[in-house]
């Protein structure tokens, strides 16, 4: 950090307390990205989740309606939903993250010049506002995505990108850590104890799982039924899995894609499958949008006998 003033060591120690203090509530990364911009110099941050395939942003529903969020700092609700609706389009940056994932903090102008900002329009956004380079580093990478945090800046001031990469490069590992010890904490309390009393009073299988599958928590009738059924196996991850690969295959995507429907509590989304005599019923319990955007909602998935004959049969 040798390209950062001397007065702002005390702001650094105040943006390590502040990492911590995200790890049991997501939107204090709204101080940290105001403490980012604050000792580096820059003009604005954003904490966004990408797609693992083509860096795409990605924006959650509440976002797109209120045009503000914690991970947004600087940004004009105008600037958000000129973004969104048409900037993202043409956003020459975006190509660059997808080629080049920053594994490391590197900036925008190393790949994009001005004359191709100019070129494809993108400048339009960004000149107004001040700034014309981004350093982008990835904080966090899942099964399908990452978390980007990008750090916005005029490149025309004396060191400004040296101090940003300078900053960001010194904090990365804390980043990632404290995001990590984050993603942890928020899955031991996923499942609260009346949710847990609730599921171990259904008389038969029923289990707690996550987007992918995973089992977060289950019932003792499901704790028999795993491991000793030739339908229903556990596996060295803890995924929910069935030995019929079309069963299989039905389950995962109807449990990945119950996610984006719209959360009633009143009347919850289900999915319901037939197959050998049984019903398994996918159950939504909660939105499914996390504050990025990513789908962390729990399901329940219970497992019952069914002699009624149906078309629904596989």
């Amino acid at each position: 950090m040798s390209h950062l003033p001397i007065d702002v060591m005390d702001d650094i120690e105040c943006l390590k307390e502040q990492l911590y203090k995200t790890i049991p509530n997501m939107t204090l990364w709204y101080d940290v990205l105001r403490s980012i911009v604050l000792i580096s110099g820059a003009e604005k941050a954003i904490l966004t989740l990408r797609d693992k395939k083509d860096a795409d942003l990605y924006f959650p529903k509440d976002v797109r309606v209120e045009l503000q969020s914690p991970m947004f700092f600087g940004f004009s609700g105008k600037e958000i939903d000129e973004y969104i609706h048409h900037y993202q389009d043409i956003d020459p940056w975006t190509e660059v993250e997808a080629n080049n994932p920053p594994i490391f903090p590197y900036a925008l102008s190393t790949f994009v010049d001005r004359e191709e900002l100019i070129k494809t329009g993108f400048i339009e956004w960004l000149e107004p506002q001040g700034i014309n380079d981004c350093a982008v580093l990835s904080v966090h990478t899942s099964r399908d995505h990452w978390v980007a945090l990008n750090v916005f800046y005029d490149i025309e001031k004396p060191d400004i990108k040296r101090r940003v990469l300078d900053l960001l490069s010194a904090f990365q590992p804390l980043m990632a850590g404290v995001w990590e010890a984050g993603q942890q904490f928020r899955a031991k309390c996923a499942t609260p104890d009346s949710l847990k009393y609730f599921i171990e009073q259904l008389c038969h299988p029923a289990l707690i799982v996550n987007r992918h599958s995973e089992v977060i928590d289950r019932n003792r009738e499901a704790e028999s039924l795993l491991g000793s059924s030739e339908e229903l196996i556990s596996t060295q991850n803890n995924k929910f899995w069935l030995t019929n690969s079309t069963l299989r295959g039905l389950l995962y995507r109807a449990n990945e894609n119950i996610g984006s429907r719209e959360f009633l509590p009143s009347s919850p989304p289900k999915e319901v499958i037939y197959h050998d005599k049984k019903r398994y019923t996918i159950t939504l319990l909660e939105s499914g949008e996390d504050i990025l955007g990513e789908d962390k909602a729990l399901r329940l998935i219970s497992i019952e006998n069914d002699t009624c004959l149906s078309p629904m049969y596989l």
